[in-house]
């Protein structure tokens, strides 16, 4: 059983903040910048294949450093898989439902079914009935719930992951990297690296063993990657899913790094606090900001309307808007309905 001190905890809190903000940034993009070079750069720079593509497999590599901190044996895999049918597997159900709830919503009021993307009530049919639950939970029918079904699928298999890691540790990670390595936006391998982390060594002395010249190498490989992404572009090897696997795992060395160096050198309050507030709504922002952050993003172009600057200015502004917004609302959940929000969030 590893234990995490105080320190790690809170470096834990705020790596989760600074990931769902890259994540909203993500979502933050415009179709319309591809018409505009610095708006387009921009995107690219921070996007899939730059900077927020390190944001999911940081969520896993600290999933998979939380689910087997507390295992030694198979039997403590069971009970974590346990824990999380509430805490992940009803999330997962319930927001699935309220994604289509919202748009099925949205779809029948004037003025406002302009915002709908898509047409989600054609996946429900009474002569398919199954085809429907296989959209609404194996698809998923809210898109952005595809990190929460890998990790479910993961999580099941945890015992016979932990088997592996207990007998042939660095064998099942290289061949995790070499399997899955292919598969677009495939967590495993970063699970297994954070179940290497947790069943074999401390996070003191991973931080001892990522020394501050270390770190700065896999910072500025990291950042040559996100330029080269704006340079090259799609044609790039950016775009190759085992370069973005490779780029990922030199990017959660830099996160859980620079942490420790910019901790040294005595991170402002203010900020560190901001995001470890952040940190105990991250899962809600997740879960709440699709297709919230849609309307977002259309209304703020009606309003200032498209143009470079404007296209610039809200790519990086409305994560920070969807970000209040989403705390606004999980404090009167929180203060209002606690039952109700701590089903919707899995007691977290």
């Amino acid at each position: 059983m590893m234990e995490i001190s105080q320190y790690n905890s809170k470096k834990i809190a705020i790596l989760n903040s600074v990931a769902i903000m890259l994540v909203l940034l993500l979502h933050s993009y415009f179709v319309e910048a591809t018409d505009y070079s610095m708006a387009n750069y921009i995107q690219k720079f921070t996007g899939t294949s730059g900077l927020s593509g390190v944001a999911v497999p940081l969520f896993y590599f600290m999933s998979g450093i939380l689910f087997f901190k507390s295992v030694n044996c198979t039997k403590d895999c069971i009970t974590g898989i346990r824990k999380r049918i509430f805490s992940l597997l009803m999330p997962y159900i319930i927001w699935n439902i309220v994604f289509v709830g919202w748009y099925m919503f949205m779809s029948i009021i004037p003025g406002i079914s302009g915002f709908v993307n898509s047409d989600l009530i054609s996946h429900f049919r009474l002569d398919r009935p199954f085809a429907g639950l296989e959209y609404l939970l194996l698809e998923p029918a809210g898109f952005h719930l595809w990190f929460m079904r890998d990790l479910i699928v993961y999580v099941v298999f945890s015992p016979l992951l932990w088997l592996l890691l207990k007998r042939f540790p660095w064998l099942t990670l290289i061949g995790f990297y070499m399997v899955f390595g292919g598969v677009p936006r495939c967590g495993i391998t970063y699970f297994t690296l954070g179940g290497l982390v947790s069943s074999r060594f401390s996070l003191d002395y991973v931080s001892h063993v990522l020394n501050r010249s270390f770190v700065l190498v896999c910072s500025l490989l990291f950042l040559l990657n996100a330029v080269m992404a704006v340079i090259f572009g799609c044609a790039h090897i950016t775009h190759n899913p085992y370069w973005q696997q490779l780029t990922n795992t030199v990017g959660i060395i830099s996160m859980w790094g620079m942490y420790d160096i910019v901790n040294r050198n005595e991170c402002p309050g203010k900020l560190s606090d901001i995001l470890s507030f952040i940190s105990k709504y991250s899962f809600f922002i997740y879960l709440f900001h699709e297709p919230v952050f849609n309307i977002i993003k259309k209304l703020s172009l009606i309003l200032i309307g498209v143009h470079e600057w404007s296209l610039i200015l809200l790519y990086l502004i409305n994560p920070i808007i969807m970000c209040a917004l989403a705390l606004v609302v999980a404090k009167v959940f929180q203060n209002y309905m606690p039952r109700l929000y701590s089903v919707l969030v899995g007691g977290r």
